[in-house]
């Protein structure tokens, strides 16, 4: 049986149509993910700021009281807490780690930003130096991968 020329019009258009549609709904879905990348990336820049500035407050408080202290002391204390956050720490001096709360070793330079699987799961890093030390801040992001994943299938059952 042969197709008439308005059913092969109709099909044509129809396919042009959904192809559209899903590019349009897949451009959307990257936006949207970008969007939440960068926001993440700024919380995280500012959670960063904030306990480097809590660091480097507590750690003078804590030379100033008493020079017999040892600054290992407040790290371990301020990594055991943020880890139960989904917020690994690492402090270096010269090149040396004095602690890490990190389940592996990260090299970066101090004002870097980028992005890391650690133990499988993506954390946002950040570098910078604090009061003499390097500190390395990793948070924990696999959110923003899991809801991409699923409103992507959400769109995709959608379309």
């Amino acid at each position: 049986m042969k197709m008439r020329f308005w059913q092969k019009t109709y099909i044509l258009t129809l396919i042009l149509f959904l192809v559209c549609l899903n590019a349009g709904i897949l451009s959307l879905t990257l936006f949207t993910y970008s969007k939440s990348v960068r926001s993440a990336e700024e919380s995280a820049g500012a959670e960063q700021y904030y306990v480097a500035r809590s660091f480097e407050r507590d750690l003078e408080g804590m030379l100033a009281a008493s020079r017999a202290q040892s600054p290992s002391l407040l790290m371990t204390s301020y990594g055991n807490y943020y880890s139960e956050r989904g917020v690994f720490l690492s402090f270096e001096r010269n090149g040396r780690s004095v602690f890490s709360s990190l389940p592996e070793e990260i090299e970066a330079k101090s004002g870097t930003i980028f992005h890391k699987k650690i133990g499988g799961v993506r954390h946002i890093v950040i570098c910078s130096d604090v009061s003499g030390y390097t500190m390395i801040f990793a948070k924990n992001v696999d959110s923003l991968d899991r809801e991409f994943r699923a409103l992507t299938l959400t769109y995709m059952l959608t379309a």
